[in-house]
C-alpha cells in the first residue's frame, strides 16, 4: 500500500475521531510497522504518520471546532467549509510524499 493510501485513510479517520494524538497512536502502531516492511525508512515512516495526523483537527466535526461552537454557541454546520481546506491538505501531502518517494528510498521508485 502505498502513501498516498495512508494519508486518506487518515483523512477518513479523521474525520471519525477529530483527535490528532489519536489518529498517531491508533494508526501509527498499524502503519509504521507495515511502511518499513515494504521497504521504507522508520524516519519516513514516521514522517508520513505525524504530518497525516494532523488532518484531523481541520475536518469537521473535530473535537476542537464542538467544544468551540458549544462554548461560543456557534452552530458546527458553521464550519462545513473547513472540509475543503482538509482536502486541499490531503492533497499536498499525498503530492509532498509521492515527490519524495523516489529520492529516499533506494527499494521504491515511482
Amino acid at each position: 500500500m502505498s502513501t498516498n493510501h495512508r494519508i486518506i485513510e487518515y483523512w477518513i479517520f479523521g474525520g471519525i475521531s477529530g483527535a490528532a494524538t489519536v489518529d498517531m497512536v491508533t494508526l501509527g502502531k498499524i502503519f509504521i510497522p507495515s511502511m518499513t516492511k515494504e521497504g521504507y525508512d522508520k524516519d519516513f515512516s514516521t514522517a508520513v504518520t505525524l504530518a497525516s495526523a494532523m488532518i484531523s483537527p481541520i475536518i469537521p466535526p473535530s473535537i476542537i471546532m464542538v467544544v468551540y461552537g458549544a462554548q461560543m454557541g456557534v452552530s458546527i454546520h458553521g464550519f462545513k467549509g473547513s472540509e475543503f481546506r482538509g482536502c486541499g491538505f490531503t492533497a499536498n501531502l499525498n503530492r509532498l510524499f509521492l515527490s519524495s518517494e523516489g529520492r529516499t528510498h533506494e527499494n521504491r521508485t515511482i
